[in-house]
Parts: structure tokens; sequence; C-alpha cells
């Protein structure tokens, strides 16, 4: 198979870019506007005699053993280059568990001989996609909604507020609300209720969200939350095939129902706008409105329909709520609209990061690793804001975009 080569400036190739989501894992080449791959963060492994995703794996020998074959896959059947040839760029999540980094590590120095490996943080990232010192990153992933200030290149953490919001609650309501209503399963031999013995993989789960629900609107979605039975109307039950075997009737009510798991505040429990405006108040007063106004959304479940206007909806309406009239003084909330689809926004940013000369200084080299121990490799807070490198990037790269479009504008 003839392996992909690219060009670059200088001698160097472009180098790889990989993120490991919990549920789907990013991989193409830096300067790329989009991953040449994105595939669920799973594999067939052999001693399992199952399909498992890689973050359920806690045991170390077989993590190794995992990411050997997965990583394997992701440079030969998706990019077809030589892992020798290219540097490597990972971007982590904030919580990234430090077992996972030092087996990858260890999985691409010594068994894949990669050239170099550089680790940079998905929430800064974010902002690379905008060019901007300072906003609050939303990352509504799969397990957890993950808030994250970063004023002028710094990230608040004593202000990070995380919930488990995210696809998995989602999934997990679509299944309970399809038992509660009492929905139907078809097969050419018999038709029956949904059950508690009933079992739906995660991916059928998945399938049901992605093509059939949405986020209603803020009024409607008060009165779902409220269990309001004289709605005007509901959307139309739909049967949906499901494996090629079976058809699930699904009816209206849990197609707009479902994603209320993300907005409910119910006594303590927390969603996603009490999430951003508790962030918002922890930080300093000064920076407050400029966070607010500064909102980027990162994940997968952004996408849904209706999300981004529901939310909007929800921090207005709280703002004005007796919680929180009192502590916050502006009204405005403003999103972000990256060149991207929320789901590998972060990717993005990591493809112009990797474009910089910082790549360069920052990496570490297979003989750095192998001298060291495998302890050169610390976690992202290590190497910054010790150099202050992501926000001269910031703008030096707006410096360079002002002085093209002046000259584009003389021409």
């Amino acid at each position: 198979m003839p392996l992909y080569e690219g060009f670059a400036l200088g001698s160097d190739k472009h180098s790889i870019l990989f993120e490991f989501g919990t549920a789907y894992t990013k991989c193409g080449f830096v300067n790329d506007y989009s991953p040449r791959a994105i595939i669920r963060s799973e594999l067939f492994y052999e001693p399992f005699k199952k399909v498992v995703r890689l973050s359920s794996i806690k045991n170390e020998e077989h993590l190794n053993a995992a990411l050997r074959q997965f990583i394997e896959m992701l440079y030969f059947r998706f990019l077809a280059v030589n892992p020798k040839d290219r540097r490597v760029i990972v971007v982590e999540n904030l919580f990234c568990e430090s077992t996972f980094r030092k087996v990858l590590t260890n999985v691409l120095f010594n068994y894949f001989d990669v050239p170099s490996v550089l680790y940079l943080p998905q929430h800064l990232m974010a902002l690379m996609t905008l060019l901007i010192p300072s906003g609050l990153v939303v990352d509504v992933g799969y397990n957890e909604c993950t808030v994250i200030p970063i004023i002028e290149g710094v990230t608040c953490l004593d202000s990070v507020h995380f919930a488990p919001l995210g696809s998995k609650a989602i999934h997990e309501r679509i299944y309970q609300e399809l038992k509660s209503t009492e929905s139907k399963v078809i097969t050419n031999t018999e038709t029956k209720t949904i059950c508690d013995e009933d079992i739906f993989d995660d991916s059928l789960l998945e399938n049901i969200k992605v093509r059939l629900c949405f986020v209603a609107p803020f009024e409607r979605g008060q009165r779902l939350q409220q269990s309001d039975t004289n709605l005007d109307s509901t959307p139309e039950d739909v049967k949906y095939p499901a494996d090629g075997t079976k058809i699930i009737d699904i009816r209206g009510i849990v197609r707009e129902r479902t994603a209320e798991v993300l907005f409910e505040d119910f006594e303590n429990e927390q969603s996603i706008a009490t999430l951003i405006l508790d962030s918002i108040l922890k930080c300093p007063l000064d920076t407050r409105k400029l966070l607010a106004t500064n909102i980027v959304l990162v994940g997968g479940t952004c996408i849904l329909p209706g999300f981004k206007h529901r939310l909007l909806s929800e921090l207005k309406s709280l703002a004005d709520s007796s919680r929180y009239k009192d502590r916050i003084y502006f009204k405005d909330f403003l999103f972000h609209s990256p060149p991207s689809k929320e789901n590998y926004t972060c990717w993005l940013g990591a493809s112009i990061f990797g474009a910089t000369d910082a790549v360069n200084t920052r990496s570490v080299t297979r003989d750095q690793y192998l001298k060291s121990n495998g302890k050169v490799i610390g976690d992202w807070c290590t190497w910054y804001p010790s150099k202050n490198a992501i926000i001269d990037i910031f703008y030096s790269l707006n410096e360079k975009l002002t002085a093209s479009s002046k000259h584009n504008s003389r021409t």
C-alpha cells in the first residue's frame, strides 16, 4: 500500500495529530482543516473476547496491548504513513488519567519509534481556532460537562466546574423513557413492550439520539420538566429500524424529552447553565463579563439541534432568577462560532498550533524520553505558563493576519 508523504516547509513532514476521546478518536495531520478519520475509541480485544472501550481498560498491561493494536490501525488504515518519520501531537483532556498518558507515551516511543511527542491541553486548543486569549470553554462530552475559564491564556483551575451531564446521561434517559412510555419492539415473530430485561447497546442509543432527538425550546422545556400533560402537540412517533432485525416504536414525547436531562435543575442538582454561571462567579470580578461574552462550546453533544439556543435562554432566565440576580450584574451571554463542528474544534486548534515553531521547542524527543526513564513527560501545567508560549502565539498570529489583510487591501 502506498504511504502518504504530503508536503511541508523545509525538510520536516507534517506531524501526526491524535485526540483520544472517551467515545471517539480523531486522527489526521497538522495543517489539515479537519481530521482524516473520526472513529470509535474501541476495538475487539482478543483476551477479553469482546469489543471494549479504551477508557474502560484500567490494567496497564492490557491497555498497552490495546493501544498498540488501536494506534497501528490508525497509522496504517487511515493515515498510511510510517510512524518513525513524523512527530506526534496528542490533544489531551484536562482530567486525562496519568496512567493513560504514561502508557500511551511508552507505546509511541518504544513500539512505534516516533521522533517526538507533544501533549497539548484540549481547552486551550479550543481558543486557538478563534485566536482569542480569554474565554469560557464549555466541553459537553460523553461522560461529563466541564466548564473551564481561561483568562489571558491562564487556566483558572479553582473556577473549573464539572458534572455528569453528557451523551451518556442522554443515552440513559432515552432507555428510561422507552421503558416508561412502554414503547414496542417489533420483530418478525412478535411485538413486545420494552422492559428491564431488554438491553440496548450504546451504539443503538446513540443512533436514536443523533437521528431522532432534539432540544426543545425554553418554554416548552419548562413544561416538559414539570410533566405537563396539556401540551399542544408532540412530535411525530417514529418506527426506528434497529440492527436489521427489529423495529422500535419511539414516541414523539421521548424524542423531545430526553435532552432535558442536561437542563434540569431540581433542588441541588446542577444543569449545564448553572455550571456556567457558578464557574463565572468564582472568577475575579473584573473578568466575569469578559468570560460571559466569550463562551466557546465544544464536544459532540453540543451538535444536538436546538442546544445552543436553549442554553442561551436558560442562562438569561437564571441570571434573572432569585438565585443569581443579586450576584450577576450583566445580562449578555455570547457564544463564539469556531470554524468547525463542535466535535473536532479542539483538534483543529491543535492543528493550527502544530503549524508553529512551538512544536519544535516543546516536543519531547525519543532520546530525552529514554534517558529520563519516561519521567520527562509531565502534566500540561508543568510546561505552561512558565513560558507564555500560547499567549505569544495568539498575538503573533493576530499580527500576521492583520498584516496579511492590509497587504491584500492594498493590492
